[in-house]
């Protein structure tokens, strides 16, 4: 196997000025597999972007479907549930990322870990998941105070 792709990379990029047309083609040959190599790199690297993508998209609208109708209907409770289908979606990928990291540090790093330490890194990662849930409440309700100031001060209302 190894003659043979030495015998087909020698071909390839061994020049023969007698034979333009052959080196032409073997140039077009050459520039064709850097195109499929280039789209090969960039599928490997993107796979990753796309679950991700795929995880935060569909599984937001998912847990967003779960909740009932009369809430959803409502503008300011769907922006809340809209909110709170983001956090669970991002909360369940940090779990994830965390169940992955002590898998990895057990089975190949060989850590020993106490129950308690990985409970109270759980906890604190719900910590800072809740603190961004709450900072972007506060914002929401923080926007709608001041357009509501303003649309009451210039006497536009609803």
């Amino acid at each position: 196997m190894k003659a043979l792709y030495e015998k087909i990379v020698d071909w390839l990029f061994s020049r023969n000025f007698d034979k333009p047309l052959s080196n032409f083609f073997k140039n077009i040959l050459l520039f064709g597999l850097f195109i499929i190599g280039a789209y090969v790199v960039l599928g490997i690297a993107a796979f990753p972007a796309t679950i991700l993508w795929l995880l935060i998209f569909y599984g937001g609208e998912y847990i967003y479907n779960l909740f009932p109708k009369y809430i959803t209907d409502n503008s300011f409770f769907s922006i809340e549930v809209g909110l709170f289908s983001g956090l669970i979606v991002f909360w369940c990928i940090f779990l994830l990322f965390c169940i992955f990291i002590i898998l990895r540090d057990f089975l190949i790093k060989k850590k020993k870990f106490s129950l308690s330490e990985i409970f109270f890194g759980f906890s604190e990662g719900i910590f800072f998941f809740a603190k961004i849930f709450l900072s972007l409440n506060a914002i929401l309700l923080f926007g709608i105070g001041i357009l509501y100031f303003f649309l009451g001060f210039f006497g536009i209302g609803f």
